[in-house]
C-alpha cells in the first residue's frame, strides 16, 4: 500500500501484511515536534472493561493475543475501508509483532 495521510497531515507508508491485518508496519513522521510529548491515549475504567470483554471474545485461542486472523471478521464488520483498518492495526500493534494484546 502506498502513502496515506495521518493525523496532522503527515504521510505514512504502510504495509499491512498478507490479510490486511497483522504482520504489517507503518512508518510516518509524527505531527508533533521532538520537543513536545507524544499524545497519550487514555480510556476510563468503564470503557476499558467494555473493550477488554470484546478483546477476550476475539482471542479465540485464549493466548492473550489477537492475531490478524482472529480480528479479521470483527474488523470487516466495522464497515471501515480496508486501508483504514490496516492503519488502525498498524497503530495498535505497538511492538510490531503482528498481534494485539491488552
Amino acid at each position: 500500500f502506498g502513502p496515506q495521510l495521518t493525523e496532522g497531515g503527515t504521510r505514512a507508508a504502510c504495509n499491512h501484511g498478507p490479510s490486511g491485518y497483522g504482520g504489517g508496519s507503518c512508518t510516518s513522521s509524527p505531527s508533533w515536534s521532538a520537543k513536545q510529548a507524544a499524545p497519550q491515549w487514555m480510556i476510563d475504567s468503564v470503557a476499558f472493561e467494555t473493550y477488554s470483554q470484546i478483546f477476550h471474545q476475539r482471542d479465540i485461542d485464549e493466548d492473550g493475543y489477537i492475531t490478524g486472523s482472529e480480528a479479521h471478521g470483527f474488523f470487516e464488520r466495522s464497515g471501515l475501508e480496508a486501508l483504514d483498518l490496516g492503519m488502525i492495526w498498524a497503530m495498535s500493534d505497538v511492538n510490531r509483532d503482528g498481534r494485539l494484546n491488552l
